[in-house]
C-alpha cells in the first residue's frame, strides 16, 4: 500500500515534529497548496494525506490525485513533505504513525465550526495530538474543490483557482 511504503522508507527520531494535513484534494487548488506550504514550515516532516471515503464520488482516483499533488509539491521545493493515502479514520492513522500535529485549513466560520466539532470526535479516539488551524492567505479564502467543480459544470473559467497542470488534467 502507498501508506505503508511511504512510512517504511522514512525513519524519524523521537524529538521530530511530525504533522499531517489531510483532504480529498479532488481537485487540487491553490488554497490546498498554500496550507501545505505553511504547514511544512512548522514541522520537521509533513505527511499530506490524500483522503478517500468509500461513499464519495471523486473526479480523480486516489492515485491520480496523489500524482497531481506530488507534481505540485515538487514544484514548491518542499523536501519535508511526504504524500500518503489515508482512509477516513484519521485519529487512528495518526496514533499508529506517531503524528503529533493535525493541520487543517480554515476559510470561514463554517470551516471553523466543523473543525471544532471534529476535534472533539477525534480526541475520543486519540488525544495525543494537537490540532493546528491555519487561516490561509486571504486571496484563497473562497477556494474549494466544490467551487471549482461547480464552475466546471457551468463551463466557467477556473484558472484563478487551480494550477496549470490541474487545469490541463481536467480538460
Amino acid at each position: 500500500s502507498l501508506v505503508k511504503d511511504n512510512f517504511a522508507k522514512y525513519k524519524r527520531n523521537s524529538n521530530e515534529k511530525v504533522g499531517l494535513y489531510s483532504a480529498s484534494f479532488d481537485v487540487v487548488h491553490a488554497g490546498h497548496l498554500n496550507i501545505i506550504k505553511e504547514s511544512s514550515l512548522l514541522v520537521d516532516t509533513l505527511y499530506v494525506g490524500i483522503a478517500t471515503k468509500e461513499d464519495k464520488e471523486y473526479m480523480f482516483s486516489s492515485l491520480e490525485r496523489m500524482w497531481i499533488l506530488q507534481r505540485e509539491v515538487d514544484k514548491l521545493g518542499l523536501t519535508n513533505v511526504k504524500l500518503v493515502e489515508v482512509k477516513p479514520d484519521i485519529p487512528r492513522f495518526m496514533n499508529k504513525n506517531h503524528i503529533t500535529y493535525l493541520f487543517r485549513g480554515v476559510r470561514n466560520e463554517e470551516d471553523f465550526a466543523n473543525e471544532f466539532v471534529r476535534l472533539y470526535d477525534f480526541q475520543k479516539i486519540n488525544n495525543h495530538f494537537k490540532e493546528v488551524l491555519l487561516f490561509g492567505d486571504s486571496k484563497y479564502h473562497k477556494h474549494s474543490s466544490t467551487k471549482v467543480k461547480e464552475l466546471l459544470a457551468d463551463n466557467k473559467d477556473v484558472s484563478r483557482y487551480i494550477t496549470k497542470d490541474m487545469e490541463n488534467k481536467i480538460k
